[in-house]
């Protein structure tokens, strides 16, 4: 599993990221729909390594100190064994996803952004319906795997 020194810099030009399609899940621990976004992510990514895509969770957190932060995030890796890489993107309410993301109108967490090899966005998807929601999740996961598949 990934180290939990989620405060590194990190951009797609680092080799881990360079010419390879990669997830962009915009992530709150505080969030009960990323959390369940996150599952179903962490169990993709383990049955999928030989499609060499890699995710990447951007957490925007509610706390009030970067180690509050960073604690509320390990304690999501360690509860779910997520085997890809977590950085802390905001510590508080005030730092926003299109403040650091070239994004516009913003409307929910979890969002998932998928990036084709050459980190063009190629679908942003909004939300998640769960395992829950029956025929919204199949949607759903029909959808993810079409969209991973023009990756």
């Amino acid at each position: 599993f990934p180290s939990h020194d989620i405060s590194t810099n990190v951009t797609l030009e680092d080799a881990k990221y360079k010419n390879k399609p990669v997830i962009l899940q915009i992530y709150g621990s505080w969030c009960p729909n990323c959390l369940d976004e996150t599952k179903f992510l962490s169990d993709w990514f383990k049955n999928n390594r030989h499609l060499n895509i890699e995710i990447l969770a951007l957490s925007f957190e509610r706390a009030t100190t970067l180690e509050m932060a960073k604690r509320n995030v390990v304690k999501s890796i360690d509860t779910y064994q997520i085997p890809y890489e977590f950085l802390i993107a905001g510590i508080d309410a005030h730092t926003k996803p299109e403040d650091i993301l070239p994004i516009t109108n913003f409307i929910s967490f979890p969002t998932t952004i998928f990036l084709d090899k050459n980190h063009k966005i190629i679908k942003i998807h909004a939300g998640f319906s769960g395992p829950a929601t029956g025929e919204e999740f199949d949607k759903f996961r029909k959808f993810f795997s079409e969209t991973v598949e023009k990756l």
